[in-house]
């Protein structure tokens, strides 16, 4: 599929109630949103503020489901000078903290963070996870966009303090927007849409991930100068549990992290297959994501 880039849903206003702290610096959109669709992932982007404020903020999903990969730059952040970094979507939404955020810069932007796996809506602390496979494949469905219609803003704090807040509007809309993009990857990996919509259970590792990697695969060149790195892979899982293929789907530079988690992943890697709504084997897929830190 050839990648193509489309402006996808027009600039909105957005306006905040209340008073602003005199450390908090409040960006609203200086472009429209716009929505990639490349070959492994949908990417909804906006560019905020201008001139020393200009930031980035995207939106990253490699699969249909819940959580983004979340990814904020910009000079106004000012990254290196927080103590105890977070992010989270307001008024009320999902957050990250601690060692989720990744440090990130990016050309022209400068230093910011990158978020894996964060959910738009708040999580219930208190949930339990739900033994019935059936409940828990609910659980995974992609964000209905009326849920997101609340979520206005995403704010980055150090401490317990506002130092940044993106101004994005509603953010139903462009829930709705991933949502159908996200749908259509599946195609393209081979995966029956209608199937998965009503998939029972997903593929779940046979063997321990943990043994999938060592700290003999670290590579020597980059452990010798204290490279870390973070890479997100795909793996086809076909009907018996075995992977057919394995999709590097987004990774951290240094690239040399990338070769040597599929290589191994797919030598070790067994499944228990994917179910289908009557309970049957069916084609499917498992994500994940390996971190390379060195001591």
């Amino acid at each position: 599929m050839p990648k193509r880039v489309m402006a996808a849903i027009a600039a909105m206003s957005a306006t905040v109630a209340g008073a602003a702290s005199p450390a908090l610096v409040e960006l609203k959109p200086s472009t429209s949103w716009h929505l990639d669709y490349a070959e492994t992932y949908c990417r909804l982007a906006r560019e905020f503020g201008t001139d020393g404020h200009k930031t980035l903020f995207y939106l990253e999903q490699y699969e249909p489901g819940a959580g983004f990969a979340v990814l904020v730059a910009g000079h106004a952040i000012e990254a290196e000078k927080l103590r105890r970094p977070s992010v989270r979507f307001a008024p009320v939404g999902g957050a990250a903290v601690g060692d989720r955020l990744t440090p990130s810069t990016m050309e022209t932007y400068g230093s910011g963070f990158l978020v894996s796996g964060m959910p738009l809506l708040a999580e219930d602390e208190g949930a339990s996870r739900p033994a019935d496979p059936g409940v828990r494949a609910a659980a995974r469905k992609p964000v209905d966009p009326r849920d997101a219609a609340p979520i206005t803003a995403l704010e980055v704090l150090g401490g317990n303090t506002v130092k940044l807040r993106l101004l994005l509007g509603p953010m139903d809309r462009p829930v709705e927007a991933m949502n159908a993009c996200t749908e259509e990857l599946l195609t393209h990996w081979g995966i029956d849409v209608a199937q998965h919509r009503t998939r029972m259970q997903a593929p779940e590792p046979a063997n321990y991930p943990g043994d999938w990697l060592n700290a003999s695969d670290y590579p020597k060149d980059l452990l010798q100068v204290g490279a870390q790195g973070l890479v997100w892979i795909r793996l086809n899982v076909d009907e018996n549990g075995n992977p057919t293929a394995c999709e590097v789907q987004q990774k951290t530079d240094p690239p040399g992290f990338a070769d040597v988690v599929c290589q191994q992943v797919m030598k070790k890697a067994r499944f228990r297959p994917a179910l289908n709504a009557e309970g049957k084997p069916m084609k499917s897929y498992w994500r994940t994501s390996v971190r390379f830190k060195s001591p």
